[in-house]
């Protein structure tokens, strides 16, 4: 089976519709890192990668993976760093939401990964302070209301 992104599939067009000019070059040189880390990820796991952690290209401790969204049906990504859960984005589809993680440098499976930052002082230290985050704006809103 042929992975192919988007963005990919539309630098390939302007290559054949321009004759392969300065432009559709360039385009093909953005997309490239893109693609490879796509067919990589989507080769890798027949298509279907929901649930597989990957480590941002950076270095950082930064991943994401992807999982179905239950509250607006798709799919969603779900982001997370040495800290706890940092947000997550729906995509309409589990190929549209692999392609923009993957678009956004995170391109490494490491699996396993959540369960290891899961048990760090790190994660517990940032679900600690999101909880008094959490009771600040119950308790602050509570008091502006009174």
């Amino acid at each position: 089976m042929s992975y192919m992104t988007k963005c990919w599939e539309h630098a390939k067009k302007r290559s054949v519709d321009l004759s392969y000019d300065e432009r559709s070059w360039r385009l093909r040189e953005y997309a490239r890192p893109t693609q490879i880390a796509y067919v990589r990820i989507m080769g890798q796991y027949q298509g279907d990668p929901r649930g597989i952690e990957v480590r941002h290209h950076s270095g950082g401790e930064r991943w994401a993976f992807v999982l179905p969204d239950a509250s607006q049906g798709g799919m969603r990504i779900q982001l997370f760093d040495k800290f706890g859960f940092s947000g997550h984005q729906n995509y309409p589809s589990l190929t549209d939401a692999v392609e923009e993680m993957v678009r956004q440098g995170y391109r490494t499976p490491d699996v396993g990964a959540l369960d290891l930052a899961s048990k760090t002082v790190s994660w517990a230290e940032g679900l600690a302070w999101m909880e008094k985050l959490h009771q600040y704006g119950t308790t602050g809103a509570s008091k502006a209301a009174a």
